[in-house]
């Protein structure tokens, strides 16, 4: 479900309170994962092929920036771009553009917001993947389902659903349901949040 207005990147950069400095050059090895990232599924080497295949082309680089905060202990911890910084690790890239964030930024929900928004328009998240968020953003957050729904231009259903679809996985006594999601023998996450409302009444 790919179907968000999210207009360019550089609208999304623009919408970030805090100073933002843009390193050509920064170090592959400098950067780290944000662990708390919306993206859990595929984030591995194969899960990054598309990227790899364009850098193997000739002349091939990475053309969009990385978004990352201002350096801590541990490096650059990565806002967006994971993919990106991912890919040119895998493919020995020393350096990668990078927009650095000098002076913070206001919430982490926004922060949240954010990488959910850049995540499902390069590449379509699992459905609990964008779930797992969504609880995060209402219980550590507490944004209410409609706040997040208009945020993020989701219908406030496909937010509800998408909790009950990470609940479903993260949750060993609904793991049955969630085995018929991943086998692909149900599909329909209305079918499947139906069945989850009746077993946790």
């Amino acid at each position: 479900m790919n179907s968000l207005d999210t207009g360019s990147f550089m609208s999304l950069i623009s919408s970030v309170n805090g100073e933002i400095e843009f390193n050509e050059g920064m170090y592959v090895s400098d950067c780290y994962p944000d662990p708390e990232q919306p993206r859990y599924k595929d984030l591995t080497p194969d899960g990054v092929k598309d990227i790899c295949a364009t850098l193997q082309m000739k002349g091939g680089r990475i053309w969009q920036p990385i978004l990352v905060h201002e350096e801590d202990d541990d490096g650059y911890r990565i806002i967006m771009g994971h993919r990106r910084w991912l890919a040119s690790k895998v493919e020995d890239r020393e350096t990668i553009p990078a927009l650095i964030v000098k002076s913070g930024i206001d919430s982490k929900s926004f922060e949240l917001i954010i990488q959910l928004v850049e995540n499902v328009s390069r590449k379509d998240l699992d459905i609990r993947e964008e779930g797992r968020s969504y609880k995060r953003l209402k219980e550590d957050f507490k944004l209410t389902g409609k706040e997040i729904s208009e945020s993020l231009k989701r219908p406030e259903s496909f937010v509800s659903e998408a909790i009950m679809m990470f609940e479903m996985e993260d949750n060993p006594k609904l793991a049955f349901l969630n085995d018929l999601y991943e086998d692909s023998i149900c599909r329909d996450t209305s079918t499947l949040a139906v069945s989850y409302t009746h077993l946790t009444l």
